[in-house]
């Protein structure tokens, strides 16, 4: 788990630290330091670091704002400058250099003693750590074992995280050639979508489940989840990557994180199905799909699409026709023969006889709203199966 910078600077400006430029860069996110005497080194730097220097390793060839610039362009999130022998005070072109890239740069007198810094942000940092695996386990065990309270209530309320409050679930599966993204990928968006929730100082937690990722809301009305959630997937920046959203529903305590997390895995899964990679769906949106979804039967499922349209669905695939599109087609513009026509660019002499042969097919009369109703949910069932 990864702190503010802002948040650090609070608990180590009683250290002699003192900021003196790049205030705009508070907001930046740390995940760990590193000692950067020489522009070579800042080469090695992660991004999300502080970079500590003495200025041991400047000379006439090197300067400090050379130093700066290159921790600044590796991505660090600010600068901590030993005054003393090496460097006596920080010049005005890096200060103004700071200020108007928004790069946070500190100052510690020799005197004090770096590694003792370096150790306090050390061990801000492991306890963020701490916090994140022990969070984690406690969210896992209130999805898988909901009944066994003890596993995670203590854990939560530790965190202060409370049982009573309400919990939402999303959960984000990223996808590249119709493969989940590797784990190098997955772990980058995984950190922007916690940088996200870091700097916004929303009441959540993200975390890797399954190959997927999970965010966890808590205290948080299933519209903001909605809203947050978007905003977050615009700064992510996909690129050649499909990105599944489902949302659960809001629960009214702890106990049920398990429910909400299931239902955000339906409605992802009904998103891949419908290829759709582009919205962020809500498991309340679905409409009559949420009482589809809670049938636990599989049978009666596999039963009804059997008694339906797997007959067509084999043909089709037997045959190399389209049957199965003509006729969802078909329903979803309410029986019209005209607008299944426009919609799919062919004669509506074509869409007559193939809705007959359907009809043949399939023993049924769709003209009847009853008949077209009952091949309509077994679409909807095909594609939550």
């Amino acid at each position: 788990m990864a702190v503010l910078l802002s948040d650090l600077y609070e608990n180590i400006k009683n250290q002699d630290v003192t900021l003196v430029a790049g205030e705009r860069g508070m907001g930046n996110v740390v995940r760990w330091l590193h000692m950067v005497e020489s522009n070579a080194i800042s080469s090695f730097l992660d991004g999300q670091e502080i970079a500590f220097t003495t200025g041991v390793g400047l000379n006439r060839d090197e300067t400090l704002l050379d130093l700066v610039k290159a921790n600044n362009e590796h991505k660090a999130s600010g600068m901590v400058i030993n005054i003393g022998p090496f460097i006596k005070e920080v010049p005005k072109d890096v200060i103004d250099y700071c200020n108007k890239e928004g790069f946070p740069l500190f100052t510690v007198p020799w005197r004090v003693h770096m590694a003792e810094i370096m150790r306090s942000i050390c061990y801000i940092i492991t306890e963020s750590d701490k916090y994140n695996l022990e969070l984690s386990s406690a969210v896992k065990n209130a999805i898988f074992f909901s009944n066994q309270e003890e596993l995670y209530v203590p854990q939560l309320e530790r965190n202060n995280f409370l049982p009573t409050w309400t919990y939402c679930i999303t959960v984000v599966e990223i996808m590249e050639n119709g493969e989940k993204v590797s784990e190098e990928k997955l772990q980058r968006y995984l950190k922007n979508m916690e940088n996200y929730m870091i700097f916004s100082r929303k009441k959540t937690f993200v975390f890797e489940l399954g190959g997927n990722i999970v965010l966890l809301f808590a205290g948080y009305a299933e519209a903001m989840v909605k809203k947050t959630v978007t905003d977050m997937l615009k700064r992510c920046n996909f690129q050649k990557e499909q990105c599944y959203i489902g949302i659960g529903r809001a629960t009214p305590n702890a106990q049920n994180i398990g429910k909400s997390y299931r239902q955000a895995c339906q409605v992802l899964k009904l998103q891949k199905n419908t290829q759709n990679d582009k919205g962020v769906v809500a498991y309340q949106d679905l409409g009559i799909y949420t009482l589809l979804m809670d049938i636990e039967n599989e049978d009666v499922i596999n039963e009804y699409y059997a008694e339906t349209i797997q007959k067509l669905v084999e043909y089709d695939k037997l045959n190399q026709t389209n049957y199965c599109e003509v006729l969802q087609c078909y329903l979803e513009h309410s029986g019209s023969v005209k607008e299944t026509a426009e919609a799919m660019f062919v004669h509506r002499n074509t869409i007559n006889y193939k809705i007959n042969k359907i009809e043949e097919m399939l023993n049924c009369d769709l003209s009847e709203l009853d008949t077209r109703l009952l091949y309509s949910i077994a679409f909807m069932l095909k594609r939550i199966m």
